[in-house]
């Protein structure tokens, strides 16, 4: 095998490359990783209290879809429907730990292969491993025993509050 201008075979090479675009990519995370991975998952609803807390800017919600922010030790995260609906919820999904608020909004899909249907129920889908998360309870959609916390949100003066 021919060496390449390192002194390494191509082969040798190519995954020296990849190996230093995945440790890259996974430097970038650290963030998320941190602030997801910062308490134990939880499988019922916290108890955070009563007060509301202003987690962000009603134009920073419009613009991306959601609002993300630490509220006492906890990271969580407002969502919002394109009809308006408000959905709070924990920034950490209990399967492990993903950040959750990144994943995609959708409308459930159920069937069997060739036959599929749409139920009408909106989920927050994982962006780690795809589980699906309804954004009114915050109960798994596929593992029954797992549920991502929920808080009522609303938008008050332009800004976006949540009971916590």
């Amino acid at each position: 095998m021919e060496p390449c201008a390192a002194g390494l075979p191509w082969a040798a090479r190519c995954c020296v490359l990849s190996c230093a675009r995945i440790l890259e990519y996974e430097h970038s995370l650290r963030p998320c990783l941190a602030l997801a991975q910062d308490t134990p998952a939880t499988t019922h609803y916290p108890e955070m209290g009563s007060e509301w807390v202003d987690v962000g800017s009603a134009a920073d919600l419009a613009r991306d879809g959601q609002v993300v922010a630490r509220v006492k030790g906890r990271e969580v995260g407002v969502i919002a429907e394109p009809d308006g609906t408000l959905h709070g919820i924990r920034n950490r999904c209990p399967h492990h730990g993903g950040p959750l608020c990144l994943g995609r909004v959708g409308e459930r899909v159920v069937g069997d292969p060739g036959v599929y249907q749409l139920t009408g129920r909106r989920t927050l889908r994982c962006p780690w491993h795809g589980w699906e998360f309804d954004l009114e309870t915050g109960a798994c959609l596929d593992e029954a025993t797992l549920r991502a916390a929920v808080y009522p949100a609303r938008i008050e003066d332009g800004r976006v509050l949540l009971q916590a």
